[in-house]
């Protein structure tokens, strides 16, 4: 996969960075969790539920591990909140992933500003056919959709914080059978009102 991404780097002049994540959903067992970390050193890991940032921080994760990348997904109470910013303070590289207004709250809320990543979840208005396709774009489940994220950006320059996106991120389903473009279109316009809007820190 990283190899890959390489190649097509190469061959399209694409000046940018390719920043590998494994959701350890697909299989936790520490044995497969390892062989990938030991693949690359800039291999991350995503953590959907407080859980799995607990299996990560715990089982996997050490002093010598604290340049790599823990993206923390899926619904964000204030106790898994609050197990980020212990984490933060302990010196991991954490991107919190908001999916809501109120995430963000409780984000600003708990989480040190000096160490704050955020990336926002965007539900892409755009289908990419494939198997899981009827639940994609607008009918997605998770991610900011327009006004939610209107809503985010208003909040985020209101309390001087754009600074802390440092990337965003949808999901277009799995198994595709077609063209990726109107995804990346949808994504690249967002980008493009993100960055006019003050958000310059974002690189993922």
């Amino acid at each position: 996969l990283i190899e890959s991404f390489e190649n097509a780097m190469k061959k399209y002049n694409y000046p940018g960075i390719y920043q590998p994540l494994y959701p350890i959903k697909v299989n936790p067992r520490i044995e497969v969790l390892t062989t990938i970390m030991d693949a690359d050193p800039n291999y991350g890991l995503e953590a959907g539920t407080k859980s799995e940032l607990i299996l990560i921080l715990t089982e996997i994760f050490d002093e010598q591990n604290f340049d790599r990348i823990i993206m923390c997904n899926g619904i964000k109470d204030a106790e898994y909140i609050d197990l980020v910013s212990q984490s933060l303070n302990d010196g991991y590289r954490i991107i919190v992933s908001i999916e809501s207004i109120e995430e963000l709250q409780i984000a600003l809320e708990r989480l040190p500003r000096d160490k704050l990543q955020l990336a926002l979840r965007i539900k892409p208005y755009a289908t990419v056919n494939g198997h899981w396709s009827n639940s994609t774009g607008r009918n997605s489940k998770f991610g900011l959709n327009i006004a939610n994220l209107f809503s985010v950006e208003q909040l985020l320059i209101s309390e001087h914080a754009q600074n802390s996106v440092v990337a965003i991120h949808a999901h277009p389903g799995s198994q595709m059978t077609a063209s990726f473009v109107p995804y990346t279109d949808f994504l690249a316009k967002i980008y493009n009102q993100l960055y006019s809007k003050g958000f310059r820190s974002i690189k993922y």
